[in-house]
């Protein structure tokens, strides 16, 4: 089992850590907020109904559960750093994705979107 590496507990290295995080949290929303902005756009481009959207949707719940079940032990194993790294990499995945599927007009490449920017957003908040 690999250990995460401790963290410099200095002021200087605190403040950077915080405004890094800021930073993130910051632009999860400014995304997430694009993204809720475009679903009546998205789901005319794909003809869904109100309904069929609503299903696509809870993927996105699907993908958060997921996460917040297996949380706790990657944080565990491999660390907080590890976790939001990872978590990182998801946004942007998932975001790409949820791009893709909308300009290609494919159900399964939107509803992957979905379900990794669930679950990437429960990723990144579990440290």
């Amino acid at each position: 089992m690999r250990q995460a590496r401790p963290a410099d507990g200095s002021p200087a290295h605190l403040a950077q850590a915080r405004w890094l995080l800021v930073g993130l949290f910051g632009l999860q929303g400014l995304t997430s907020a694009s993204w809720l902005a475009r679903l009546p756009a998205v789901r005319n481009a794909l003809g869904l109904s109100p309904s069929e959207l609503g299903v696509v949707l809870l993927v996105g719940a699907v993908g958060a559960l997921v996460t917040v079940a297996t949380a706790g032990l990657v944080v565990s194993r491999f660390g907080g750093r590890a976790a939001m790294t990872v978590g990182a990499a998801g946004f942007a995945a998932a975001f790409v994705l949820l791009g893709l599927g909308s300009a290609l007009r494919s159900l399964p490449l939107l509803a992957a979107g979905v379900f990794l920017n669930g679950s990437r957003s429960r990723s990144a908040r579990s440290r």
